[in-house]
């Protein structure tokens, strides 16, 4: 019977985790790591059914080797708790062959990723026969036309004009230079260092102590990447990996679906339109607690019994049915 499991992750340095070492896992190769000179070998491991790198049209050629490709990933990222790459776990439908499976990912990695210029990277493993999957790994990094990476964030100066106070990038400063704004550095003003413009500071002839000028914390993200990095785009991706499935399930005559909502979204869905929880809850042959006083109440279904849970204590997680989460974010580390 086909079911649906799509887990989404960062692959981030500070989880200590390297994005060479997962594709050579996921693709049961051998591959060298630049950054930290470790070569991963997992080339004894068993169950792999196919490995395949598409590309955007704008990366470059030689990427198709994934070695060249992760370690180009690796490269351009500087700090030690970096970002290196999103990865998804999707279920495959035992209905469908194995060429069916690679149509499936092909479709849905272009239609989703590729298009939006992420370089994918994705294997097909079943060791035993009942578990076929999908590993995917995907660059969230932005591409320029000529192939060259994009900024992730970009430093962002507070600089001020008549009292007012805006943000700017290095590239947008020196327009906005000219329309009278200036950066703040800090300056010496009794025992306190306050930040004000040079021109201010002259006037009255305090002492500059440091050359840095005064910046937002995070800086400014690129809003490609931070669309990427999004929950709302997560929940996308997620009802895309539905809808691509069921499609070819459709195409080849096959009765079974999936559905990416959570077993908590689909009972309160079916509460919210039927009369009877009873006649709801039967084929699940379990008992049926009603807490009617409570609205901000839901049911946690268990396989015996309903129990209560509140939304804001998140007591029970009815998502651990499904691939959901009751933390501020559905991305997992």
């Amino acid at each position: 019977m086909a079911i649906y499991h799509l887990e989404a992750k960062i692959i981030s340095r500070g989880t200590g985790r390297s994005v060479v070492a997962a594709s050579a896992y996921m693709s049961c190769s051998k591959l060298y790591n630049d950054y930290d000179g470790i070569e991963h070998d997992y080339t004894r491991k068993h169950g792999l059914v196919h490995q395949e790198i598409v590309l955007p049209t704008n990366a470059p050629p030689e990427w198709a080797d994934r070695e060249k490709l992760w370690n180009a990933v690796e490269e351009a990222e500087k700090t030690k708790d970096s970002r290196l790459a999103h990865e998804f776990v999707v279920a495959l439908p035992i209905e469908l062959s194995k060429d069916e499976w690679i149509d499936l990912l092909r479709r849905y990695i272009n239609d989703n990723f590729v298009s939006e210029g992420m370089c994918a990277d994705f294997a097909i493993h079943d060791t035993d026969g009942h578990n076929p999957h999908a590993h995917i790994i995907l660059t969230v990094r932005p591409l320029d036309v000529n192939g060259k990476w994009q900024y992730k964030t970009e430093k962002e100066y507070l600089c001020k004009r008549n009292g007012e106070e805006k943000g700017f990038t290095a590239a947008e400063f020196k327009s906005a230079q000219k329309s009278g704004w200036e950066k703040q550095y800090q300056y010496k003003v009794g025992r306190k260092k306050v930040y004000m413009t040079p021109s201010e500071a002259d006037t009255i002839g305090y002492e500059r102590v440091s050359k840095y000028p005064k910046s937002t914390k995070y800086g400014r993200q690129n809003p490609i990447t931070e669309r990427w990095n999004s929950d709302e785009q997560l929940i996308k991706w997620r009802e895309a990996w539905a809808d691509v499935t069921n499609r070819m399930l459709a195409e080849k005559d096959i009765d079974e679906r999936i559905d990416h909502r959570s077993f908590k979204e689909r009972v309160v869905f079916q509460i919210k339109r039927a009369a009877n929880l009873q006649i709801i809850l039967a084929p699940y042959k379990i008992d049926v607690v009603l807490q009617p006083h409570y609205p901000e109440t839901l049911l946690h279904i268990t396989r015996t019994k309903i129990l209560p849970c509140k939304l804001i204590a998140q007591e029970y997680s009815v998502s651990s049915y499904e691939n959901g989460s009751s933390s501020s974010s559905i991305w997992q580390a």
